[in-house]
């Protein structure tokens, strides 16, 4: 053993065992030590049965890796082997390393555990022992699986969202962009990564959008144009908000959908145009109308009421009197007919 493992000598240089054992005790991680040559366990403090449920009278089967899962027990020897193959190239010095290893605890449930084992090496150099720390890690351990979950999720939203979203640097440089910005800019994801915002707006962003982010910390369904790829100009409506450094001083980045509105605009535009010709054809009609009330129906009736003025003062006879009636009233019955006419082209009777 080397003057840093625990030994039964008391030597100048050597700290007795009873120190690290006195101090294991009261270890909050699970420290053991084993011999290799035969593998024997030599000690195992007693927070093993906090990280396990098994009792230090139940300590030698752990060591023996027979509470590990069975894809631990795979990482677990195959990084063993690793480590004993290029034991020889530490020169007898204290080797040591780290690994992930699920354990089934005595309860059924299973618990995670960092192990660091260290190598140690007799007095000719040769490894004769084996010496580590094993700490809880359960948590952690549930914690990145939380993390990826969600980043999965969020990864999933980001990816098939029908808005673009892009996550810019505090210069505004693209960091992450999803496939519907590429469709708006019709930039590759390469060539769109680590292009500065600002090469693809107008002045407006400099001017206006960013400022206002950095004021307020966000900035809702404002409009912007973009320059596509191939120059083209598109119109779009953009919300942004900033997230800040872990001190909450500075912006390290922005995040922002943008949705391109340029066939809405399109739309709005023809529907302008729509609704001035239509405008136009009203006022078309109703002068239309109006010039035939005047120089129809309105002609018509002054005709026949001088007709009837006529006959009244000229004293005719009654049968010339019938026959004035029968050709007003048949003048009458055209005038109602026109003014028919006109009546059915205000309110078309398919209306």
């Amino acid at each position: 053993m080397n003057d840093t493992s625990p030994t039964n000598g008391n030597t100048e240089n050597e700290i007795p065992a009873s120190i690290y054992k006195f101090f294991s005790q009261f270890l909050q991680d699970t420290a053991w030590t084993a011999d290799l040559n035969p593998y024997r366990l030599t000690y195992m403090s007693p927070s093993v049965e906090r990280l396990t449920g098994y009792s230090l009278s139940e300590a030698p089967d752990i060591a023996k890796g027979s509470t590990l899962t069975s894809e631990s027990l795979k990482r677990w020897n195959a990084e063993w082997k690793r480590q004993m193959a290029s034991d020889k190239s530490y020169n007898g010095r204290p080797h040591s390393w780290s690994v992930e290893v699920e354990l089934r605890s005595k309860n059924g449930t299973t618990v995670w555990a960092e192990v660091n084992p260290s190598i140690v090496h007799d007095d000719a150099g040769r490894p004769s022992g084996i010496a580590g720390i094993a700490r809880d890690i359960t948590e952690r351990k549930r914690a990145e699986q939380a993390v990826r979950e969600s980043e999965s999720k969020y990864r999933a939203l980001f990816d098939n969202s029908i808005d673009g979203i892009c996550v810019l640097d505090q210069n505004g440089v693209f960091l992450d962009v999803n496939r519907a910005m590429l469709g708006i800019f019709g930039y590759s994801k390469e060539e769109l990564i680590g292009l500065n915002v600002s090469r693809l707006t107008t002045p407006v962003w400099s001017l206006a959008c960013q400022p206002a982010i950095d004021k307020r910390g966000h900035a809702r369904n404002f409009e912007i144009a973009f320059h596509r790829r191939d120059n083209t100009k598109v119109d779009c409506l953009a919300s942004f908000y900033s997230t800040k450094d872990g001190c909450g001083r500075k912006i390290s980045r922005y995040q922002g959908s943008i949705r391109d509105i340029s066939g809405y605009r399109s739309l709005q535009k023809c529907l302008r145009v729509y609704i001035n010709e239509v405008t136009k054809a009203q006022e078309r009609e109703r002068l239309r109308i109006s010039r035939d009330l005047h120089d129809g129906v309105l002609q018509d009736l002054l005709a026949v009421t001088i007709r009837i003025d006529e006959a009244v003062k000229s004293g005719k006879s009654l049968e010339d009197a019938h026959r004035l009636l029968e050709d007003v009233r048949f003048d009458i019955n055209r005038v109602a007919e026109e003014a028919r006419l006109l009546s059915q082209d205000l309110r078309p009777s398919i209306l």
